[in-house]
């Protein structure tokens, strides 16, 4: 019985042959992971790669590129033949930042690549050790008063990084940045040691540190009702503040940051917006059409078939597919976003250099 579903699901998700459409003795198709193995993109790469290769009937081979946060790996599949033998994921809001900031080598999500789909996207989460004494958010504000807050970093290519100025902006929180630590895992340790007050994961990265306890949620910086969160996430972040909205934490400290109600709530929406450009899979650009079309195609059937959504769902991954072309639309939004964050990450990126 098992066979025949998979086969049913082999026979929904394959795209047609053509000339440009990997298949059988075409070849390994390379696909870059811009994380250590082991982290988030890895994760959602190793989910994907079993079912990507059913589907076309060729070989994967992962490869790890996280040189420079990441930005190595998006620059090798920028850099790679567009003749569909070369794919990846990239973090989009993180790139977006970098690119804004003006790191001239750092390609952009919109224009460098040939977008295929969106995997998922990005919720990220303000956590703290289990030993910090901090609860709530209210207890890291009133510690901030007579101190700055610590907050562990890796670098200005990662899309955590984008969240701390903007989010301590919002909220008026004094903060310091402590950097060098490469990867989540050295920053959650980190915390779990007390070197450093907070740190700044993805949800789906984080997951494990909360379940077990060793990271406390504080603040989420988007709506979690804008993602299909299953009922164990939503359990795992019920009475975790979120930033924006009209009941937001941003809005109930207007008071303490001489900003309006109206302009928190529309900057802790745009912030929001950044973060839905999340994951991206995407090859070089100028992908031949026919090559295009088959990889597109491939991935919509995969990332919406039901075999694949309970596997991410026994892997404590979240998926939320969309379309290359709204995620063309959504990544021009973000830029527009970020350009009046751009003091703000500027002045960050900054204190992470000193």
């Amino acid at each position: 019985m098992m066979r025949y579903i998979f086969t049913l699901f082999l026979l929904a998700v394959s795209p047609p042959a053509t000339a440009d459409c990997p298949g059988p003795g075409s070849g390994t198709i390379h696909w870059i992971v811009p994380s250590k193995p082991g982290g988030g993109y890895d994760a959602y790469s190793r989910l994907l790669q079993p079912f990507l290769e059913q589907s076309l009937q060729t070989r994967i081979l992962m490869v790890n590129r996280f040189e420079a946060g990441g930005i190595v790996g998006a620059m090798t599949i920028r850099d790679a033949v567009p003749d569909g033998r070369t794919l990846g994921i990239i973090n989009a809001p993180g790139l977006l930042a970098a690119h804004l900031a003006g790191n001239a080598p750092v390609p952009h999500p919109g224009s460098d690549f040939t977008i295929i789909a969106r995997v998922a996207m990005t919720h990220v989460v303000m956590l703290t050790g289990r030993d910090s004494g901090f609860s709530n958010m209210d207890e890291l504000m009133r510690s901030a008063r007579s101190r700055p807050v610590l907050a562990g970093v890796r670098d200005a290519g990662s899309s955590n990084f984008i969240a701390l100025p903007v989010v301590a902006s919002l909220i008026g929180m004094n903060f310091e940045l402590v950097t060098g630590y490469v990867g989540n895992a050295a920053r959650t340790m980190a915390a779990l040691r007390g070197e450093i007050d907070i740190v700044l994961h993805n949800f789906d990265s984080a997951r494990r540190y909360i379940e077990s306890g060793e990271l406390v949620p504080l603040l989420q910086v988007a709506d979690p009702g804008a993602r299909d969160l299953d009922s164990d996430a939503r359990q795992l972040l019920a009475g975790v503040p979120v930033l924006g909205g009209d009941a937001g934490y941003a809005v109930s400290r207007v008071g303490d940051t001489g900003k309006t109600i109206a302009l928190v709530k529309r900057e802790a929406a745009a912030l929001a917006n950044i973060y839905a450009a999340g994951r991206l899979v995407v090859a070089p650009r100028n992908l031949p059409e026919t090559a295009f079309t088959c990889l597109s195609t491939a991935l919509e059937n995969i990332l919406n078939s039901d075999v694949l959504i309970d596997a991410a769902g026994r892997a404590r991954l979240s998926i939320e597919y969309q379309a290359p072309g709204a995620i063309v639309d959504d990544l021009a939004t973000a830029m527009r976003e970020l350009k009046q964050f751009k003091p703000l990450i500027m002045s960050a990126i900054e204190q992470a250099r000193q």
